[in-house]
């Protein structure tokens, strides 16, 4: 009986297709985590280029609608 293990007991960590099973699983994890967060990241840059847009529209009208107001209204 030559299972690879001279002494003749069991194994402790399982076998290696089990140990690459399971680290095939947990890269596929590590994986989906990850652009997980890439996406995250992307929609957070997305919402903060967009507000930033929004601001600098709101800051434009503003100064027009005064500048606008003025030449009406002098006073």
């Amino acid at each position: 009986m030559s299972s690879g293990n001279p002494r003749g007991k069991p194994r402790r960590n399982g076998s290696i297709p089990d140990k690459l099973d399971f680290t095939i699983n947990r890269l596929f994890d590590i994986d989906h985590y990850l652009k997980k967060k890439v996406l995250e990241i992307k929609v957070k840059k997305e919402n903060e280029k967009r507000k930033s847009f929004l601001r600098k529209v709101k800051e434009r009208t503003d100064r027009w609608m005064t500048a606008t107001k003025q030449e009406i209204d002098p006073n």
